[in-house]
């Protein structure tokens, strides 16, 4: 999983391709992953992997539709569910909104970063299951890595729109120039018509 997400760039992509892995691997109906909008009170369902004939959740949602196990995604603990009718873990406003959703079990890993619950990586079945420890593992090593790679990809994607818009910038100097390094001073912009007096071009 690592080695494929590195290989990737596009975030849709890479986030697609965590998706599909983990869904194989778990043989479950469906897996999502969703981020908590800056009210903490909506959620916004970025991707789904879904078997054939299973519904896709899309767009965003109201954590108000959830109660105890909304508590324990904010406290960074994981939800495991083996069946949704009788689950400790769940009151009865899960119960519902689990119902609403044709979801019966399920095993959902919350990411908190910096203190606050900023995304979540969730599988769910329509049947009652029993969930190992080593598929509880691998979801965790799976919504890490899939965070990490996302991350990754998003600073890539904000350095290439920096980059271009100080040529933009550049260009629109005349005789002038503008110059980027890294924290190694390498040049990452070089650009503008004084450059090529200083041989940067």
């Amino acid at each position: 999983l690592a080695d494929t997400l590195r290989s990737l760039n596009d975030p849709r992509k890479i986030l697609a391709e965590a998706l599909r892995m983990l869904g194989e691997k778990l043989q479950v109906e469906r897996v999502l992953y969703f981020e908590i909008e800056e009210d903490d009170e909506t959620i916004l369902i970025l991707d789904n992997y879904v078997r054939e004939g299973v519904p896709r959740l899309t767009g965003y949602a109201s954590l108000d539709d959830y109660g105890k196990a909304r508590k324990t995604l904010e406290a960074g603990q994981n939800l495991i569910i083996v069946d949704a009718t009788t689950s400790p873990d769940m009151d009865e406003k899960d119960r519902a909104a689990f119902a609403a959703r044709g979801i019966r079990s399920g095993l959902v890993i919350p990411l908190i970063k910096n203190g606050r619950w900023m995304a979540t990586l969730g599988v769910h079945h329509s049947s009652v299951r029993t969930w190992t420890e080593n598929e509880v593992k691998f979801m965790e090593e799976t919504a890490e890595r899939t965070w990490t790679a996302l991350e990754r990809a998003h600073a890539q994607e904000k350095l290439r729109a920096s980059e271009t818009l100080y040529r933009t910038i550049a260009r629109s100097i005349p005789s002038g120039g503008v110059y980027v390094v890294d924290k190694d001073f390498r040049y990452l912009v070089a650009e503008g018509a004084v450059t090529e007096a200083f041989g940067l071009s």
